[in-house]
């Protein structure tokens, strides 16, 4: 029996459907059940991401009459998973309240504070807001004086003044305990080995924010600013994981993992000065790395880098204000490859202004990237202004579709071209997306192998080039193969 239920949604699919045996960890719960387990409270996490009957679970914790159930909710294909378990909460137990933080309530409160099966949000972040909200549910008070959360009252929304930002360092060990016995579900590619062979390890968090200023990002409004947690403390989380769980393979979801370089270098004495054998990866920006931090950071057991490149022209990276130059990203290229560092690069297609020659010019700039350093992949991202950005209201302005309900949010998702109104090729947009994946899968991609075939390479490579790519009736025949493979591997 649980005191607080905490339920993650599902990326894709609703109850009942295959699920993926490897997804990421919850860490919003596992920060909050950090904060409440020392003050006696116990936790349970359903992650339905694992659990193809999800409902069944849930409605076992219910059951026992838990304080509250709360749920994370973020944009795109997770949102159906979102509203199917919410509403079967609150229609099993009406009288448990359901709770519901991250990015959309946090982003646009009304959206979600909307629907009939949400009693409260939480807005922005939960660490603080969580201790008071579970003591005022717990005893029926009332939630007027609590900062950071919307709820109704007698039939009005009710939106209390924001909560200051929190300071990192005060924060405790995330309570990986609440996960162990799942912990291999949750080990993901962080890198690869010299063979291709995949190394797979747990993400983590150490700092909240992003001093850059790209237009299309949520970073600057949802986590506000820049802050991270000390090398010390990072470290912390890292020997806690060794101890308790036997894992020293590691990948960083920071924004910008070594844009405080004071940090960075502190980490990195650290490491080498308590004898750490671990492995881990990080994100970055090209314009962060230099020659002597990566150098350290190899030292120390750096063994990849993941750079948002996003565009690959000079003018759209400025049009977007990413502040960096192509000199810089193959420069990034060069420094991973002098130090053996597996290097991924993110792009985007399917912007409002992109042109045919801008798709060959993004293929074109992968193939030099690998070059460079052959120990290179890419993942290629729909354009999805962030909800709630400049870039996002523009998009809304002028095409006119404007969330009115949750459901509504199920398109923002970088993996699908639904609903993307600025558009107008949406054929050639899809086979572009389809066949740059093929032809630039790494030898040790997760992907089956079919698609890691050299002639299925070579034919995406001649496809992608070719003339009528807005027209590719085989590809048909190729999504027939990838949803059998998907079907079976399932």
């Amino acid at each position: 029996m649980a005191d607080i239920l905490f339920v993650m949604p599902r990326f894709e699919g609703v109850n009942g459907e295959p699920v993926n045996p490897q997804t990421d960890p919850p860490l919003p719960f596992l920060w909050l059940g950090a904060v409440l387990e020392p003050k006696g409270y116990s936790i349970k996490i359903i992650d339905a991401g694992l659990h193809a009957d999800a409902k069944s679970l849930i409605k076992k914790e219910l059951d026992n009459k838990p304080i509250f159930i709360g749920f994370y909710g973020h944009l795109g294909r997770c949102v159906t998973s979102l509203i199917e378990l919410s509403s079967f909460a609150k229609e099993y137990a009406p009288e448990i309240p359901v709770v519901h933080g991250g990015i959309l309530p946090s982003m646009n409160p009304a959206l979600t504070l909307n629907e009939p099966y949400v009693d409260v949000i939480v807005i922005g972040e939960g660490e603080a807001t969580v201790i008071e909200l579970t003591e005022a549910l717990k005893n029926n008070l009332p939630l007027d004086d609590i900062k950071g959360i919307g709820f109704r009252k007698n039939g009005e929304m009710i939106i209390t003044p924001e909560r200051p930002l929190l300071d990192l360092n005060s924060l405790p060990v995330p309570s990986w305990h609440l996960i162990k016995d799942d912990i291999g579900n949750y080990l993901l590619p962080v890198g690869y080995h010299d063979d291709g062979r995949v190394i797979n390890g747990l993400h983590l968090v150490s700092s909240k924010g992003c001093p850059a200023k790209c237009s299309f990002c949520f970073s600057n409004y949802y986590q506000k600013r820049y802050r991270c947690k000390s090398a010390e403390k990072t470290l912390e989380e890292v020997e806690c994981l060794i101890k308790e769980l036997g894992v020293r393979d590691f990948y960083y979801h920071d924004e910008d993992f070594l844009i405080n370089k004071k940090r960075a270098r502190e980490l990195f004495k650290l490491i080498k000065e308590r004898k750490l054998d671990i492995r881990f990866s990080c994100q970055t920006r090209v314009d962060t790395c230099d020659d002597d931090l990566l150098k350290e950071a190899s030292a120390a057991g750096l063994i990849g880098l993941s750079f948002g490149v996003e565009f690959c022209t000079e003018d759209v990276l400025e049009s977007y204000q990413k502040k960096i130059s192509m000199e810089q990203v193959f420069k990034a290229a060069e420094l991973s490859k002098k130090y053996k560092i597996f290097s991924h690069f993110n792009l985007i297609f399917g912007y409002p202004s992109e042109k045919y020659a801008d798709m060959m010019t993004t293929v074109k700039v992968a193939e030099k990237l690998r070059k460079i350093n052959p120990f290179s992949d890419f993942s290629l991202f729909a354009y999805t202004p962030n909800y709630g950005t400049p870039e996002f209201r523009e998009i809304e302005d002028k095409y006119h579709f404007y969330p009115k309900k949750l459901k509504d949010c199920e398109w923002l998702h970088w993996s699908t071209l639904k609903n993307r109104k600025w558009i107008r090729h949406k054929a050639l947009a899809n086979n572009f997306y389809f066949l740059f994946r093929l032809y630039f899968a790494n030898t040790g991609d997760i992907t089956p192998a079919i698609y890691r075939n050299n002639l299925v390479k070579k034919w995406a490579e001649l496809r992608l080039k070719g003339p009528f790519l807005s027209f590719a009736p085989e590809l048909f025949v190729v999504n027939l193969i990838r949803k059998f493979y998907k079907k079976t591997a399932a």
